[in-house]
């Protein structure tokens, strides 16, 4: 049972991961709108955008790293060394 609820939370957190990665990229497709729909060249360049898209792609790696170890310590929780990680002995 471990075995199985561990391979749920790798799933989920799988896809919850796979979800902000690919919705990373949103930001910087509203900047290209907002770059080419402006009238002059002035203006700013939506640096602030970019570091958004790189921080959404890290927070994604971040998730996927979570939901590893979640399901690495559900599966040994189960083990031996499963009093290790609850406290008692």
């Amino acid at each position: 049972m471990p075995f199985l609820i561990s391979q749920f939370v790798l799933i989920g957190f799988g896809l919850i991961g796979l979800l902000v990665f690919a919705s990373s990229e949103v930001p910087m497709a509203i900047r290209e709108i907002a770059l080419n729909t402006r009238r002059d060249s002035h203006g700013s360049s939506y640096v602030l955008i970019k570091v958004l898209c790189v921080s959404l792609k890290i927070f994604a790696v971040l998730i996927w790293l979570l939901g590893v170890v979640a399901a690495g310590m559900i599966a040994l929780g189960d083990t031996s060394l499963g009093p290790l990680f609850t406290g008692g002995l």
